[in-house]
């Protein structure tokens, strides 16, 4: 599973929202890998090179405007080729 964020100096941000993705693969029997990677990045080389072959995506709340186009970018990449989404950025809403 990819995890799109834009403040990766910060891991704590998003410490439960990992534990609660591991959680959930453990209460599934299945487990789960979490790819960290930055918003900016799939602005700056797309969706498709970034996050093609992985299971799942999931976008975190961010800080800022930083890294909100990626994030957009990765909820269409995902929507478009049927990959399971989890979105939990207001920012979308706001700009669109």
């Amino acid at each position: 599973m990819a995890s799109s964020a834009n403040t990766f100096g910060l891991q704590d941000a998003y410490k439960s929202v990992y534990e609660a993705i591991s959680h959930g693969g453990i209460g599934n029997d299945c487990g789960v890998e979490i790819v960290r990677l930055d918003s900016e990045e799939i602005e700056k080389e797309g969706a498709a090179k970034i996050l093609k072959g992985l299971g799942g995506i999931l976008v975190p709340g961010g800080f800022g405007e930083r890294g909100i186009e990626g994030k957009i970018k990765a909820a269409q990449y995902a929507r478009e080729n049927k990959i399971p989404y989890l979105g939990l950025f207001w920012e979308c809403n706001r700009h669109h």
